[in-house]
C-alpha cells in the first residue's frame, strides 16, 4: 500500500523551500486586541458567600468570556467577495448576473454599514484591498 518513505537529503529540503515563494493569492491576517483572562475576571467577579453562587458566578462569567471573545473574533474578520458571491449562488440557483450584482451590492452595503471589512480584488490589478 502506497509508496516507502523517500529519503531525506538536503537537496530536497533546498527544492521544498522553493514552494514557500510561489505565489498562492492573498491572505488576510488581522490580530484582534489581547484579552487578559485575569482582569477580565477582576472586572466581572464579585464577593460571594454561598459555593452555589459561587459556581453560578463562574458559569456565568465564563459565557461572558466566550461572547467576548468571539465578539473580538468577529470584529477582526475580514469577508471575502467570493465568499460573499459563493453564498449567493448556493442560496438562489436560478439568478441571471445582474440580479447577481444587485444582491452582491446589497450585501456589500449592508456590511460596511456594519463596519464588517470586505476583502477584494481590482481586476485592472493583483493587489488586495481592504474596503472599511
Amino acid at each position: 500500500m502506497g509508496e516507502g518513505k523517500k529519503q531525506e537529503s538536503l537537496g530536497r529540503v533546498i527544492k521544498g523551500l522553493s514552494t514557500l515563494f510561489e505565489n498562492y493569492g492573498s491572505v488576510h491576517l488581522n490580530f484582534g486586541q489581547p484579552l487578559l483572562i485575569s482582569k477580565f475576571l477582576a472586572r466581572n467577579s464579585s464577593d460571594l458567600t454561598s459555593k452555589i453562587e459561587e459556581e453560578k458566578e463562574n458559569k456565568k462569567n465564563l459565557v461572558k468570556l466566550g461572547d467576548t471573545i468571539v465578539q473580538s473574533i468577529a470584529s477582526s474578520r475580514v469577508i471575502l467577495t467570493t465568499e460573499i458571491v459563493s453564498s449567493l449562488l448556493l442560496i438562489k440557483r436560478r439568478m441571471s448576473f445582474k440580479e447577481l450584482l444587485e444582491e452582491f451590492d446589497m450585501i456589500r452595503k449592508d456590511l460596511l454599514r456594519r463596519k464588517i471589512k470586505i476583502g477584494f480584488k481590482h481586476i485592472e490589478d493583483s493587489t488586495p484591498e481592504i474596503q472599511n
